[in-house]
Parts: structure tokens; sequence; C-alpha cells
């Protein structure tokens, strides 16, 4: 099974480094599937109620899907 840890070392992330994987499942009745889909997703994803993206060097953006399981969508370094 490919996991995210396994993608991400074959693409050369140092594992080392901080990461931090958001799992984007909005409550609040956005549809975060439909805001990538129309290419509006990097705008939800920049604002935050609370500044969760700090202190980490790389942001692995995923979307929530059925029950634990999420779409691996990009990765940025902060």
């Amino acid at each position: 099974m490919l996991t995210l840890n396994k993608l991400l070392k074959m693409y050369g992330l140092d594992m080392n480094n901080s990461i931090k994987i958001a799992r984007h499942q909005d409550t609040r009745g956005v549809d975060v599937h439909e805001l990538f889909a129309s290419g509006h997703f990097e705008l939800y994803q920049s604002y935050q109620e609370r500044n969760e993206f700090k202190d980490c060097e790389y942001l692995v953006s995923t979307l929530g899907i059925d029950n634990s399981q999420a779409l691996f969508i990009g990765g940025v370094r902060g």
C-alpha cells in the first residue's frame, strides 16, 4: 500500500523536517471538494481561525473522504 509517508519520501522530502498534514473536511457546510474542483481551494486554505500552519516547514494538504481516508492534493514549503 502506498502511504502518504512513502509518497513524500519518494519525492525526496526529508521526513526530519517539521511537516504539517492538513486533512480538510469542513463541518461548517463548506464543500472543500467543490472549492478544489473550482480552483478556489488555495484561497480557502489561506484563511485560518487560528494560525494552524505556523512553525512548520512544509504543509501537505489533503481532502477528507470516507472514514479516516484522505485524498492527497499537494504540498508547499512554508
